[in-house]
Protein backbone atom coordinates (compact mmCIF):
# COMPACT_ATOMS: atom_id res chain seq x y z
CA UNK A 1 0.00 0.00 0.00
CA UNK A 2 2.88 2.09 0.82
CA UNK A 3 4.18 1.58 -2.41
CA UNK A 4 1.43 2.50 -4.20
CA UNK A 5 1.07 5.88 -2.30
CA UNK A 6 4.46 6.88 -3.29
CA UNK A 7 3.92 5.99 -6.98
CA UNK A 8 1.13 8.11 -6.90
CA UNK A 9 2.85 11.20 -5.71
CA UNK A 10 5.92 10.75 -7.83
CA UNK A 11 3.66 11.09 -10.87
CA UNK A 12 1.96 14.19 -9.95
CA UNK A 13 5.11 15.55 -9.00
CA UNK A 14 6.63 15.12 -12.71
CA UNK A 15 2.73 16.13 -13.50
CA UNK A 16 3.35 19.26 -12.12
CA UNK A 17 6.60 20.42 -13.08
CA UNK A 18 5.84 19.35 -16.64
CA UNK A 19 2.92 21.85 -16.73
CA UNK A 20 4.97 24.61 -15.49
CA UNK A 21 7.94 23.75 -18.30
CA UNK A 22 4.87 24.05 -21.13
CA UNK A 23 3.51 27.25 -19.99
CA UNK A 24 6.52 29.12 -19.44
CA UNK A 25 7.68 27.48 -22.99
CA UNK A 26 4.80 28.95 -24.50
CA UNK A 27 5.13 31.71 -23.06
CA UNK A 28 8.57 32.55 -24.76
CA UNK A 29 7.64 31.38 -27.72
CA UNK A 30 4.66 33.88 -27.95
CA UNK A 31 7.23 36.74 -26.39
CA UNK A 32 9.80 35.90 -29.05
CA UNK A 33 6.82 35.29 -32.08
CA UNK A 34 5.30 39.07 -31.11
CA UNK A 35 8.89 40.43 -31.21
CA UNK A 36 9.56 39.86 -34.59
CA UNK A 37 5.44 40.37 -35.47
CA UNK A 38 6.61 44.02 -34.34
CA UNK A 39 10.09 44.29 -35.99
CA UNK A 40 8.43 43.08 -39.07
CA UNK A 41 5.75 45.54 -38.87
CA UNK A 42 8.61 48.83 -38.00
CA UNK A 43 10.79 47.13 -40.68
CA UNK A 44 7.28 47.42 -43.24
CA UNK A 45 6.52 50.84 -42.25
CA UNK A 46 9.87 52.59 -42.55
CA UNK A 47 10.37 50.83 -46.11
CA UNK A 48 7.22 51.99 -46.82
CA UNK A 49 7.88 55.77 -46.27
CA UNK A 50 11.29 55.28 -47.50
CA UNK A 51 9.54 55.04 -51.31
CA UNK A 52 6.68 58.09 -50.53
CA UNK A 53 7.13 60.49 -53.52
CA UNK A 54 6.80 64.28 -52.37
CA UNK A 55 7.57 66.14 -55.60
CA UNK A 56 8.41 64.27 -59.37
CA UNK A 57 5.54 62.40 -60.30
CA UNK A 58 7.72 61.04 -62.88
CA UNK A 59 9.99 59.47 -60.25
CA UNK A 60 10.22 55.60 -60.31
CA UNK A 61 12.06 54.09 -57.42
CA UNK A 62 14.26 50.98 -57.40
CA UNK A 63 14.57 48.60 -54.85
CA UNK A 64 17.99 48.34 -54.00
CA UNK A 65 17.97 45.09 -51.84
CA UNK A 66 21.56 43.97 -51.18
CA UNK A 67 21.01 40.74 -49.09
CA UNK A 68 20.09 42.43 -45.82
CA UNK A 69 17.41 44.61 -44.40
CA UNK A 70 16.77 47.38 -44.54
CA UNK A 71 16.04 47.59 -48.50
CA UNK A 72 17.20 50.70 -49.40
CA UNK A 73 14.88 52.66 -52.37
CA UNK A 74 16.68 54.88 -54.89
CA UNK A 75 15.50 57.56 -57.61
CA UNK A 76 16.69 56.31 -61.05
CA UNK A 77 14.16 58.34 -63.05
CA UNK A 78 16.35 61.01 -65.42
CA UNK A 79 13.43 63.77 -64.89
CA UNK A 80 14.10 64.50 -61.28
CA UNK A 81 14.62 68.16 -61.71
CA UNK A 82 16.23 70.49 -59.39
CA UNK A 83 15.07 74.14 -58.96
CA UNK A 84 17.04 77.04 -59.60
CA UNK A 85 19.93 75.19 -62.08
CA UNK A 86 20.28 75.65 -65.85
CA UNK A 87 21.39 72.84 -68.04
CA UNK A 88 24.82 72.16 -68.14
CA UNK A 89 25.55 73.67 -71.38
CA UNK A 90 24.67 77.31 -69.69
CA UNK A 91 26.23 76.94 -66.26
CA UNK A 92 29.30 75.54 -66.44
CA UNK A 93 32.65 77.10 -65.53
CA UNK A 94 34.81 78.01 -68.24
CA UNK A 95 37.76 79.97 -69.13
CA UNK A 96 37.19 83.39 -69.67
CA UNK A 97 35.42 84.17 -72.54
CA UNK A 98 36.19 88.42 -73.16
CA UNK A 99 34.36 91.39 -72.25
CA UNK A 100 31.79 90.71 -74.94
CA UNK A 101 30.58 87.82 -73.96
CA UNK A 102 27.28 87.89 -72.04
CA UNK A 103 25.70 84.61 -70.95
CA UNK A 104 22.47 83.87 -72.41
CA UNK A 105 20.79 82.85 -68.90
CA UNK A 106 21.90 86.38 -67.79
CA UNK A 107 20.14 88.08 -70.72
CA UNK A 108 16.69 86.16 -70.24
CA UNK A 109 16.81 86.94 -66.56
CA UNK A 110 16.77 90.56 -67.30
CA UNK A 111 15.14 90.85 -70.39
CA UNK A 112 11.55 88.60 -70.22
CA UNK A 113 10.46 89.24 -73.76
CA UNK A 114 12.28 91.35 -76.39
CA UNK A 115 9.95 93.62 -78.58
CA UNK A 116 11.18 94.12 -81.82
CA UNK A 117 9.56 97.74 -82.05
CA UNK A 118 11.93 98.92 -79.36
CA UNK A 119 15.26 97.20 -81.50
CA UNK A 120 17.36 100.14 -82.57
CA UNK A 121 19.01 99.17 -85.81
CA UNK A 122 21.48 101.62 -85.03
CA UNK A 123 22.73 99.28 -82.27
CA UNK A 124 23.44 95.87 -84.46
CA UNK A 125 26.30 96.07 -86.54
CA UNK A 126 24.66 93.83 -89.26
CA UNK A 127 28.07 93.84 -91.53
CA UNK A 128 29.60 92.06 -88.84
CA UNK A 129 27.18 89.49 -88.06
CA UNK A 130 26.61 86.25 -89.77
CA UNK A 131 23.70 83.90 -89.68
CA UNK A 132 22.98 80.27 -91.29
CA UNK A 133 19.58 79.57 -91.35
CA UNK A 134 18.10 75.68 -92.29
CA UNK A 135 14.48 75.58 -92.38
CA UNK A 136 13.14 72.94 -90.79
CA UNK A 137 9.38 73.25 -91.27
CA UNK A 138 6.75 75.80 -92.33
CA UNK A 139 5.45 78.47 -90.63
CA UNK A 140 1.81 78.60 -89.95
CA UNK A 141 0.11 82.03 -90.61
CA UNK A 142 -3.21 81.35 -88.38
CA UNK A 143 -0.10 81.07 -85.60
CA UNK A 144 1.08 84.30 -86.36
CA UNK A 145 -0.14 87.15 -84.46
CA UNK A 146 0.66 90.66 -86.35
CA UNK A 147 0.06 92.58 -83.01
CA UNK A 148 2.56 90.85 -80.83
CA UNK A 149 6.15 92.30 -81.83
CA UNK A 150 7.85 90.14 -78.39
CA UNK A 151 9.84 87.36 -78.58
CA UNK A 152 10.84 85.34 -76.02
CA UNK A 153 14.13 83.19 -75.17
CA UNK A 154 14.30 79.78 -73.72
CA UNK A 155 17.00 77.85 -72.80
CA UNK A 156 17.16 74.40 -74.28
CA UNK A 157 16.56 71.56 -71.50
CA UNK A 158 14.70 73.89 -68.73
CA UNK A 159 11.18 73.29 -67.84
CA UNK A 160 10.45 76.91 -69.85
CA UNK A 161 11.26 75.55 -73.00
CA UNK A 162 9.55 72.30 -72.29
CA UNK A 163 6.16 74.28 -71.93
CA UNK A 164 6.38 75.67 -75.25
CA UNK A 165 7.50 72.27 -76.98
CA UNK A 166 4.08 70.47 -74.76
CA UNK A 167 1.61 73.75 -75.61
CA UNK A 168 2.35 72.05 -79.51
CA UNK A 169 5.20 74.44 -80.76
CA UNK A 170 7.67 73.29 -83.65
CA UNK A 171 10.76 74.21 -84.78
CA UNK A 172 10.23 76.52 -88.14
CA UNK A 173 14.32 77.10 -88.68
CA UNK A 174 17.22 76.06 -86.36
CA UNK A 175 20.85 77.93 -87.02
CA UNK A 176 23.79 79.35 -85.55
CA UNK A 177 24.95 83.12 -85.53
CA UNK A 178 27.77 84.31 -84.94
CA UNK A 179 30.20 87.21 -85.13
CA UNK A 180 33.44 88.17 -87.43
CA UNK A 181 34.64 91.23 -84.74
CA UNK A 182 35.23 91.42 -81.68
CA UNK A 183 33.50 94.49 -80.51
CA UNK A 184 29.95 92.16 -81.05
CA UNK A 185 28.53 91.39 -77.62
CA UNK A 186 25.99 89.07 -77.07
CA UNK A 187 22.99 91.38 -76.40
CA UNK A 188 23.30 92.21 -80.50
CA UNK A 189 23.20 88.65 -81.71
CA UNK A 190 19.79 88.81 -79.51
CA UNK A 191 18.71 91.44 -80.95
CA UNK A 192 19.41 90.25 -84.75
CA UNK A 193 18.19 86.94 -83.72
CA UNK A 194 14.51 88.65 -82.66
CA UNK A 195 13.87 90.54 -85.56
CA UNK A 196 15.10 87.46 -88.03
CA UNK A 197 12.37 85.31 -86.01
CA UNK A 198 9.74 87.74 -86.41
CA UNK A 199 10.31 87.85 -89.96
CA UNK A 200 9.94 84.19 -90.04
CA UNK A 201 6.65 84.19 -87.74
CA UNK A 202 8.33 82.74 -84.93
CA UNK A 203 7.05 82.87 -81.53
CA UNK A 204 9.91 82.05 -79.64
CA UNK A 205 13.21 81.09 -79.64
CA UNK A 206 15.12 78.21 -78.34
CA UNK A 207 18.67 78.63 -77.41
CA UNK A 208 21.06 75.32 -78.10
CA UNK A 209 24.02 76.14 -77.34
CA UNK A 210 26.33 79.12 -76.58
CA UNK A 211 29.88 80.05 -76.78
CA UNK A 212 33.02 81.99 -78.37
CA UNK A 213 35.32 81.67 -81.06
CA UNK A 214 38.75 82.27 -80.68
CA UNK A 215 41.00 83.53 -83.36
CA UNK A 216 44.35 84.43 -83.07
CA UNK A 217 45.64 87.81 -85.08
CA UNK A 218 48.88 89.45 -85.47
CA UNK A 219 50.13 92.07 -87.47
CA UNK A 220 53.29 94.39 -88.24
CA UNK A 221 54.18 97.75 -89.61
CA UNK A 222 57.41 99.48 -90.74
CA UNK A 223 58.49 103.00 -91.77
CA UNK A 224 61.67 104.03 -94.12
CA UNK A 225 63.90 101.49 -95.02
CA UNK A 226 62.79 98.24 -92.67
CA UNK A 227 61.02 95.12 -92.71
CA UNK A 228 57.86 93.21 -91.00
CA UNK A 229 56.70 90.03 -91.01
CA UNK A 230 53.59 88.22 -89.07
CA UNK A 231 53.16 84.51 -88.35
CA UNK A 232 49.92 82.97 -87.17
CA UNK A 233 49.36 79.06 -85.52
CA UNK A 234 46.14 78.45 -86.50
CA UNK A 235 46.08 75.75 -83.52
CA UNK A 236 43.48 77.24 -80.64
CA UNK A 237 45.89 77.38 -77.85
CA UNK A 238 48.66 77.84 -80.38
CA UNK A 239 50.82 81.43 -80.49
CA UNK A 240 51.27 84.36 -82.95
CA UNK A 241 54.32 86.36 -83.79
CA UNK A 242 55.44 89.51 -85.21
CA UNK A 243 58.35 91.19 -86.13
CA UNK A 244 59.68 94.29 -87.36
CA UNK A 245 63.35 96.00 -87.73
CA UNK A 246 65.54 97.92 -90.16
CA UNK A 247 66.49 101.48 -90.28
CA UNK A 248 63.64 104.00 -89.51
CA UNK A 249 60.17 103.09 -87.83
CA UNK A 250 58.79 99.89 -87.14
CA UNK A 251 56.15 97.82 -85.01
CA UNK A 252 53.86 94.87 -84.17
CA UNK A 253 51.24 93.56 -82.14
CA UNK A 254 49.77 90.06 -81.32
CA UNK A 255 46.02 88.73 -79.58
CA UNK A 256 43.26 86.74 -79.49
CA UNK A 257 39.68 87.72 -80.50
CA UNK A 258 36.88 86.41 -78.78
CA UNK A 259 33.93 86.47 -80.56
CA UNK A 260 30.48 85.25 -79.02
CA UNK A 261 28.05 82.91 -81.18
CA UNK A 262 24.52 81.16 -80.27
CA UNK A 263 22.97 78.05 -81.71
CA UNK A 264 19.03 78.38 -81.71
CA UNK A 265 15.89 76.99 -82.51
CA UNK A 266 12.90 79.26 -83.93
CA UNK A 267 9.77 77.88 -82.36
CA UNK A 268 5.95 78.52 -83.80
Amino acid sequence: MKKLICGIITLSIIGFAGSVFAAKNYATSNSGSNAQQRQGQAQTTTSTSAVENSGNSAVMFKDSFNGSKPIRYLPVSPEVNYQGLAPSMFSRPQPDKGENFIPAKTLIDLMNAWAVSEISDEDIDADEIIMDITTVGKPNPEAFDANDDTIKFELNGTPQAKAVKDAGSKPIAIGTIKCTEDDINTAELFMTLVKKAKALGATNIILLSEGVKIELESSGWGLGFSYNYASVNSDLYGQGSVGAGGTGISGGSASYKKMPYLTFAFMQ
